[in-house]
């Protein structure tokens, strides 16, 4: 059984990656939580506040936003027998929310839309998005706006240069690959001055122990950026996923922290998968 959390405002973005969550584990028995986190700031203006009956009007604004989320698992549920919706909600800042849940119903897979209803023009990622990736220690799905789900063939994986694979991150990601027959593609970014050791030699033990040509390709590439490869390669070749390895607490600033943070986020066309290690 595998756990998935997915995050919504109630935006069509964020409906479009639960519902690509549901078609890409259609075959798998799944548990779903939908979790809605209510501003609780919203119960408190001076209207609200001042009036004698804010007990009962809190009441009636909590059941508005319980029968929305309601409303909206019942619209994205696929009716797969295998899979099961279950609504949460609640009031608290965003990312301990996201936390609690991932913590007490033991999540395997946090699944989230891009620039959702704050409708930011500047980069695909809105601040919820970023927090997750920053704040929350579990393997993480992006799926762009308006993305719709389609078979997949292929996986890019970039590797920085201060990335590094451990036991579990590699199981999770092999077992990924092989449960959709994905042609993988690695490429690492090196850089000869930052280390003297050779990670792309690790690389390969890991790889090609567990996966064969044709369905597997490594390449290294020295002292270019992360960005710059990715989007490159997004635009050039055909791939149906990317997928990253991080450790959480500094992947976002070591990726969206430079100058051209957003170039990643601009060109992300589809889906992106995150395994923490």
């Amino acid at each position: 059984m595998k756990f998935i959390l997915g995050l919504t405002d109630f935006s069509e973005n964020s409906k479009d990656a639960i519902l690509y969550a549901q078609h890409l584990f259609k075959a798998e028995p799944c548990q779903f939580y939908v979790l809605y986190v209510e501003n609780a700031s919203t119960y408190t203006s001076d209207d609200l506040m001042g009036s004698k009956f804010n007990h009962s009007l809190y009441a009636s604004l909590v059941a508005k936003g319980e029968k929305r989320l309601e409303n909206f698992v019942n619209k994205i549920n696929q009716h797969n027998t295998l899979h099961t919706l279950t609504p949460l909600i609640d009031r608290d800042i965003f990312t301990d929310a996201v936390n609690q849940c991932v913590i007490k119903y033991k999540i395997d897979l946090v699944v989230m839309g891009t620039n959702g209803a704050s409708d930011l023009k500047e980069t695909v990622f809105g601040s919820n998005a970023l927090n997750v990736l920053r704040s929350v220690d579990c393997n993480t799905l992006v799926v762009p706006a308006n993305f719709k789900f389609s078979k997949l063939d292929s996986m890019l994986l970039a590797l920085d240069v201060k990335d590094k694979l451990n036991n579990k991150t590699v199981l999770e990601l092999l077992d990924f690959v092989r449960r959709y027959s994905l042609k993988m593609n690695v490429i690492r970014i090196t850089n000869k001055d930052y280390s003297k050791t050779n990670p792309e030699d690790e690389d390969q033990m890991w790889f090609s122990e567990h996966l064969k040509a044709p369905n597997f390709d490594y390449a290294t590439i020295t002292n270019v950026p992360l960005t710059y490869v990715v989007n490159t390669y997004v635009h050039t070749q055909a791939v149906d996923m990317i997928a990253f390895v991080g450790q959480y607490k500094n992947f976002v600033e070591r990726l969206f922290g430079s100058a051209d943070k957003t170039k990643i986020s601009k060109a992300l066309k589809v889906p992106l998968i995150i395994f923490h290690n």
